[in-house]
């Protein structure tokens, strides 16, 4: 262990994240979004994102599950500059990677805003058809896990794929 709280900002500087092999990205309206304006993120499988139990407290995961329109479904952005947003929940929490150093198969969870930690910042592409996909970390995705049931799924990261994991839709 490298003696560091869990969720101690890292020494990481903010990085351009590169554009995917050869596809053509524009930023998503959603990155301008005020933070006033909630959206819910629906997925390709049907379902919508939300905070596990309505949780308010840190840690507390993204997952995939049946549209509702709870509050735990709802989420805004706010401008981190440089093309990167920070993603709101309900809970007045940000969506972060669990790890401050991003890796595949980090879980997304929600903790403490902190303008410190570049492990909230995420670029929100727009992949045309009104589909987005939302970049975490130098080329790590929101991915919805494949092998669990129905619509129950946590959001973890991975690498580019083209199977439809990592489609979600933004509606107001």
């Amino acid at each position: 262990m490298d003696g560091k709280a869990p969720h101690e900002p890292s020494l990481h500087t903010r990085r351009r994240h590169p554009h995917r092999r050869g596809r053509t990205r524009r930023r998503h309206r959603a990155s301008r979004r005020r933070t006033g304006s909630p959206f819910r993120i629906e997925t390709d499988a049907g379902g919508c994102l939300e905070i596990a139990d309505a949780s308010t407290h840190n840690g507390a995961p993204l997952q995939q599950y049946r549209c509702l329109g709870t509050d735990n479904q709802l989420f805004t952005t706010q401008d981190a500059g440089d093309g990167l947003v920070k993603i709101k929940t309900f809970a007045g929490k940000c969506l972060e990677v669990s790890d401050s150093d991003p890796s595949v198969d980090d879980s997304i969870v929600q903790g403490d805003c902190d303008d410190r930690y570049v492990f909230q910042e995420f670029q929100i592409h727009d992949v045309g058809d009104g589909t987005v996909e939302i970049e975490a970390h130098n080329t790590l995705y929101w991915t919805i896990e494949a092998g669990h049931p129905g619509l129950l799924a946590p959001i973890v990261l991975h690498g580019p794929s083209s199977l439809g994991h990592q489609a979600f839709t933004l509606v107001n």
